[in-house]
């Protein structure tokens, strides 16, 4: 929802400010801010796995806040993150007498995390799981709102950001201002993180580690 409202301030800059900018083809871009004290921790990670556990494909993603741990990152071979596979074991419950003594103590770390929760002596999965072919139905409320919603909203973002961009971005990197749109938009999630948790409609996992903010499709 956080990215409804970005991708409508973008749309928007792009429409009324920067519609006759030239854009630049470059082989690859760089770019990055300077912190200063502080630092955006949100991010949005997934990695993609193929014969794992018994399922032919596997799509696992995490997105985390400063208030929200990072459970991995980009790059993560679920082939050797055995948490991770006693997850995908336990979908439809595992029987902890069925585990070695070294994975009882992977699955112990895996409850620590919000990956695996316990009823008697069954696992079962904690954190989301969803068919893979359905995926994208996780995202129809989120979509459905970048029209009709945030328009308003995201017109006086946008005039906002444009007379920054044009009085801070030199002319020879204007056509990068989608580049600096988005560092602009990093505090974003926090922010609506923080409002929610002030409100009492979210409640930050302890230590920062549980099941919040981790989902993972699957395909036998």
């Amino acid at each position: 929802m956080v990215d409804s409202l970005i991708k409508n301030v973008e749309k928007d800059m792009e429409e009324r400010y920067f519609s006759r900018i030239q854009k630049k083809k470059r082989p690859f871009y760089v770019y990055g801010y300077i912190d200063n004290g502080k630092y955006f921790g949100s991010g949005w990670d997934g990695v993609n796995a193929e014969n794992v556990c018994g399922y032919s494909k596997i799509r696992v993603d995490n997105i985390y806040t400063t208030q929200v741990r990072a459970h991995f990152h980009c790059g993560l071979n679920l082939a050797n993150d055995i948490p991770i596979q006693l997850a995908l074991r336990a979908i439809d419950g595992l029987n902890i007498g069925s585990l070695t003594e070294a994975e009882k103590e992977y699955a112990a770390m895996a409850v620590s995390c919000g990956y695996l929760y316990r009823e008697g002596e069954m696992l079962y999965t904690k954190i989301l799981v969803n068919r893979l072919c359905d995926s994208e139905k996780l995202y129809d409320i989120s979509q459905r709102l970048e029209k009709g919603c945030f328009e308003k909203t995201a017109r006086i973002i946008a005039d906002k950001m444009a007379k920054l961009i044009y009085d801070c971005v030199p002319d020879y990197l204007l056509s990068e201002w989608k580049f600096a749109n988005r560092l602009a938009s990093l505090p974003v999630i926090d922010s609506v993180v923080e409002a929610l948790i002030e409100k009492g409609m979210l409640v930050p996992p302890e230590d920062g580690v549980g099941a919040e903010g981790c989902w993972m499709g699957v395909e036998k």
